[in-house]
């Protein structure tokens, strides 16, 4: 990954942090909602961009069109990061937004009424013909 830097010394740095939000102490116990900043989306002709072809650490909502990073869309891409390393290749990779998608469902399931209700709210989210199980490839 281009992202992470080892000095002489073994100290590992991250980088690539433009996306970063720094959010005030009284915000920070809030949480951010995803969907409320991609329903403006609704509708976009913005298929890809050239952050979601280069970026294997994408969240699920990001792909699907939220405009907003989260506490949580940055967990899952250090999780994303840590698989990179272990396995030795990008977890989930595509060469467009729907097959970036269709590798994440692969491995975590499809979206449900049950799991994820909001997820049809999403701009860019397509109902998938196939129904994945969560850790089935």
């Amino acid at each position: 990954p281009d992202h992470i830097l080892i000095d002489h010394s073994g100290v590992v740095k991250l980088s690539g942090l433009s996306r970063a939000t720094v959010l005030h102490p009284d915000e920070c116990g809030r949480i951010l909602d995803a969907l409320k900043s991609a329903r403006s989306r609704k509708g976009s002709t913005v298929e890809n961009n050239d952050e979601v072809l280069s970026n294997p650490y994408m969240a699920p909502e990001l792909l699907l069109g939220a405009t907003r990073y989260t506490k949580e869309s940055d967990v899952w891409s250090l999780g994303s990061l840590m698989a990179h390393l272990l396995l030795n290749k990008p977890l989930f990779s595509g060469k467009d937004r729907p097959s970036k998608v269709l590798a994440v469902l692969k491995i975590v399931g499809s979206p449900t009424p049950e799991n994820y209700p909001d997820a049809v709210e999403f701009p860019f989210y397509v109902e998938q013909r196939k129904v994945y199980k969560r850790g089935v490839l």
